[in-house]
């Protein structure tokens, strides 16, 4: 007998044993003078009916279940209690500057599940679907017992994929503004035109807050409100974008001015008649690729500010001054008779830590800055 007939054998053998064991059933109500088909009808309603019941019971609390664990942890930012990165006024950070804390949001779904579920061998939230596999229950009945598979496979109102989105919205954000020293200039235009359903702090209000330089965030998903906040603190310093020049060209002495970074240990002016640098930015290193001491000069001047405020109406060449304009401005003057008015290229980096900022721009002497 090859494969295929044996398997066609057992089947038929199959068939021939259940319809054995249905005559049984009906020969015995017949002999015990029951109604033909009462036995099986009183199994499915005392039993199997019931067994139903209680599993469509069991899909309504899953799901209610599962809804709750996702309102819980979207108002912690997806946590289960404190971020590793710390809290803005209760309110779960995602980073701490380039350290990032992202929840493992199904993970800390199907725990929380756990909690509540104690018998079940398996708990699972994937996207917005929620399931979970458990133990059998017996039903008992005058007629007999049926057992039955405790699972559920449930859809809730949202979805965790959600995180995943919020998460790269919120990279984007903190790498576009980081740097930045104006954050909320920075922050706004993009809350308004790419990240829309973003706001400040509050689904309701949209009250912009700032704490050294954490923001919280609201986003309404659905029926959920996703909170938490954003760290846009930077080890790399500011840069310098507000230098302005006054030029005392016959007299070979030029005032610079620029307003004070509190965060700011010191700063580096450069100037240059190396003409390239005119259309440049970023880092020193990459601004002045391609210098040659041989055809232009560059000068590097170390600028401590003072510890208050020092602001005579005569003032020396290459001392650091503090003056108060409206803001506090740090004010230097060079004199250097290599700078050819109009030809000489001035710029000013802030120092913090050990670390230089990008330069931001350049100011020709002589002229009006370089936009």
């Amino acid at each position: 007998m090859n494969k295929k007939a044996a398997i066609f054998h057992w089947i038929i053998f199959g068939i021939m044993a259940a319809v054995g064991i249905f005559l049984m059933v009906g020969m015995k109500d017949n002999l015990s003078g029951g109604v033909k088909g009462d036995w099986q009808l009183q199994f499915l309603e005392e039993n199997y009916f019931v067994a139903e019941s209680q599993l469509l019971r069991l899909d309504g609390e899953a799901q209610v279940l599962g809804n709750n664990i996702l309102t819980e942890m979207a108002g912690l930012g997806g946590f289960k209690e404190k971020s590793e990165c710390g809290q803005m006024k209760e309110v779960n950070l995602w980073n701490n500057g380039a350290k990032w804390c992202l929840p493992e949001v199904e993970t800390i779904a199907a725990e929380k599940a756990q909690e509540k579920l104690t018998d079940y061998t398996q708990l699972v939230f994937k996207e917005n679907i929620f399931y979970g596999i458990g133990g059998k229950k017996e039903i008992k009945s005058k007629i007999g017992s049926y057992w039955y598979d405790q699972t559920f496979k449930v859809e809730l109102s949202n979805s965790l994929n959600e995180y995943a989105l919020l998460f790269q919205k919120a990279k984007v954000l903190v790498t576009a503004c980081s740097g930045e020293k104006e954050l909320k200039a920075c922050l706004d235009p993009k809350l308004k035109d790419s990240i829309k359903d973003w706001q400040y702090t509050s689904c309701q209000d949209g009250k912009y807050e700032n704490a050294n330089r954490q923001v919280p965030f609201c986003v309404q998903f659905g029926d959920l409100q996703y909170k938490f906040a954003l760290d846009f603190s930077s080890a790399q310093p500011f840069k310098v974008d507000t230098l302005v020049v006054e030029n005392d060209a016959p007299n070979n002495r030029y005032t610079l001015s620029f307003v004070q970074d509190v965060e700011a240990d010191s700063y580096k002016i450069y100037y240059t008649d190396w003409k390239e640098v005119k259309e440049r930015k970023g880092t020193v290193e990459d601004v002045f690729n391609g210098f040659s001491s041989a055809f232009s000069f560059k000068e590097e001047l170390d600028v401590n500010e003072p510890a208050g405020i020092d602001c005579p109406v005569e003032k020396e060449a290459g001392k650091a001054y503090l003056c108060v304009d409206g803001q506090f401005k740090v004010v230097y003057i060079i004199e250097d008779a290599r700078i050819v008015p109009g030809k000489t290229f001035v710029a000013v980096t802030a120092i913090r830590n050990g670390l230089e900022s990008e330069i931001a721009n350049f100011v020709q002497l002589g002229l009006m800055p370089i936009e």
